[in-house]
């Protein structure tokens, strides 16, 4: 009878005539790392621009944890300015090496478009890590994990640095020290099919822990956790993830404390499948399979970028008192300072 019973909103997608990505390039063999500005001209008439792109800083490990961004050794190879002619509805990349760089630090960037009426559209970003992940040559089987023989195709980063190291203060014993790569130690890998994330990680560990407790407890036992920003590219975020990995009382199990999406739900996830082999002592090999689906909103396709960070927690037998981190920051849960991972074609 006239009243309004409802309203429906909706937001339609809205972007200017220009659009900026700054993405990592992946390092490949002894190449430098090196980043690629891409420009789309959502205009249809033809624009004249100019471009530039700055390192505003680095930030570097220490004791596990990530410091304040300061001043970078690391400079481009290359100009970092420059002018370019986009026709109506045309999109350009601009690739710039690095040099002086470090696998295992986070850089920020910045870039600024201009066109010719002196308009800016101007992006911020961290890259770090510029992590290639192999896709494999045959999609697996539900279940199976990659062979041997693709594993070998995976880069290798390692966690073998006292800098990786973060030891827990804890009350009536002493502080955890880190003795060399014999006491913690680890080797990861990546790989990718339509299907899957695989992450294969190789720890070495002196002594075993108790296996104590299981679900939202496993990140106190020896085990694995992630942190991951599907939205690695986006300034507008919709969440993490946030997930623990181990063998707990109830056996090999993945547990998701976090989540970025309402059909991820937090808890159990019998859905990523996992594979763990006990070595002497503390020594595993755990080969973790993550459904694409539970790291939504991300979408696989080669050139995609993930962000994610990856954490050993350490348990000498008094519960858990250090661990070993491979980007990001396990007690803020910063997804600022998390690893980048590029998916390759082949």
């Amino acid at each position: 009878k006239g009243a309004v019973s409802g309203e429906l909103t909706y937001r339609p997608p809205v972007t200017g005539t220009l659009a900026v990505d700054l993405l990592p390039v992946p390092q490949t063999g002894d190449a430098a790392p090196a980043v690629k500005l891409v420009v789309h001209n959502n205009s249809p008439l033809p624009q004249q621009l100019t471009w530039e792109v700055t390192l505003k800083g680095e930030q570097s490990l220490k004791e596990g944890k990530f410091l304040e961004v300061a001043s970078t050794p690391a400079f481009f190879a290359e100009a970092a300015s420059g002018s370019l002619e986009l026709r109506g509805g045309e999109s350009k990349e601009i690739s710039l090496t690095l040099s002086g760089t470090d696998l295992y630090k986070v850089y920020r960037l910045r870039s600024v478009v201009r066109d010719a009426s002196g308009r800016a559209v101007t992006l911020e970003r961290p890259v770090s890590a510029f992590y290639g992940v192999p896709k494999l040559k045959v999609p697996l089987a539900e279940g199976a994990f990659p062979s041997a023989a693709d594993w070998e195709r995976a880069p290798v980063r390692k966690l073998d640095n006292i800098d990786q190291f973060y030891a827990f203060v804890q009350k009536e014993k002493p502080v955890q020290d880190w003795k060399g790569a014999d006491d913690l130690s680890a080797e990861i890998s990546y790989l990718w099919d339509e299907g899957h994330l695989f992450v294969r990680v190789k720890v070495t560990d002196d002594i075993a822990g108790k296996i104590v407790s299981a679900d939202g407890g496993l990140w106190q036992l020896d085990g694995l956790q992630f942190l991951v920003d599907p939205m690695r590219t986006s300034e507008r975020k919709v969440g993490k993830y946030e997930y623990s990995v181990g063998e707990g009382t109830k056996g090999p199990q993945t547990w998701c404390t976090l989540s970025a999406d309402g059909a991820a739900p937090a808890g159990d996830v019998p859905e990523v499948k996992l594979s763990l082999k006990r070595g002497k002592a503390g020594d595993i090999v755990y080969e973790i399979a993550f459904p694409w689906s539970r790291l939504a909103p991300f979408k696989p396709a080669p050139g995609a970028n993930l962000g994610l960070t990856l954490i050993v927690n350490e348990d000498d037998g008094n519960g858990r008192d250090a661990f070993m981190t491979w980007f990001g920051n396990a007690h803020s849960k910063d997804i600022d300072t998390v690893g980048d991972l590029i998916l390759l074609e082949n």
